[in-house]
């Protein structure tokens, strides 16, 4: 079983809190069940994307602006449904067999640079509550 969560499970950020809560409540359901299902040999895991480059997100990318999450994740880019799709793959295989109960973070490590870092915006003003 795969869950698809977010880097927002565990990173929220303003006037977000009911999807944030949603998110983290999916995570722990995700380790729950891993413990439940695990004698009937199912494993359950999830996958928390950070920044992708889908149509659902492009409001965000655009009123934002792309540069500000190019220079923000530490990869240097936006990720890609193919990004979210090869960790699934991975985790759906037998590759992954021993591994349940687990969330991948698919976000270019920009969820880490969030909480370490104060988040800013393009003209240096400060945004959300990570130091």
């Amino acid at each position: 079983m795969l869950n698809i969560t977010s880097i927002h499970d565990s990173v929220p950020y303003a006037e977000n809190s009911a999807y944030a809560a949603t998110k983290a409540g999916l995570r722990s359901l995700t380790e729950s069940l891993s413990v439940d299902l695990a004698p009937d040999g199912i494993r359950v895991n999830a996958i928390a994307p950070g920044v992708i480059e889908t149509p659902m997100n492009r409001a965000v990318l655009e009123g934002v602006g792309r540069q500000y999450f190019d220079q923000a994740i530490p990869l240097g880019r936006i990720g890609t449904p193919l990004d979210v799709g090869g960790a699934a793959v991975f985790l759906s295989s037998q590759a992954a067999s021993y591994i349940s109960g687990s969330t991948l973070v698919i976000d270019g490590a920009y969820s880490r640079n969030l909480v370490r870092y104060r988040m800013r915006d393009l003209d240096g003003q400060t945004k959300g509550d990570g130091k």
